[in-house]
């Protein structure tokens, strides 16, 4: 029962960030059309940030209860390293990104992030106290 007691808090929350990201999207269209320009956004940026955000916020919210741990944060930092470094360069050599490649992405990467931070916990469970 404990995740539900702020659920009202956090939708409220979910719903600010929904409003900030379409009022930025607006503003921008807004202010591409006042200069009579074309988005131009070739989006290896924004899928990389956009996948690592699901990857990792999901992975955070599962495995929270390691956050006391230092291979936890190691790992955390060396797979968002990784990410960036690996998807980065591969989106650069591409004309435009497809956004269709973060739902594509996201779920491969959860597997190896999920993996690794289980492996983290299992290891931290099998210790003596």
């Amino acid at each position: 029962m404990e995740h539900r007691q702020h659920a009202g808090r956090d939708l409220l929350l979910y719903v600010a960030i929904a409003l900030l990201i379409a009022a930025f999207a607006i503003g921008y269209g807004v202010y591409l059309a006042h200069k009579g320009k074309e988005p131009d956004f070739k989006n290896d940026w924004s899928v990389a940030v956009v996948t690592a955000g699901i990857v990792f916020g999901y992975a955070f919210k599962t495995h929270w209860r390691l956050r006391y741990m230092w291979s936890f944060w190691a790992s955390c930092i060396g797979l968002l390293i990784a990410h960036f470094a690996i998807l980065l360069p591969i989106f650069s050599r591409m004309g435009k990104v497809p956004l269709v490649l973060i739902p594509i992405i996201a779920p491969l990467e959860i597997v190896i992030v999920y993996t690794l931070l289980d492996i983290i916990a299992g290891r931290s469970n099998s210790r003596p106290t």
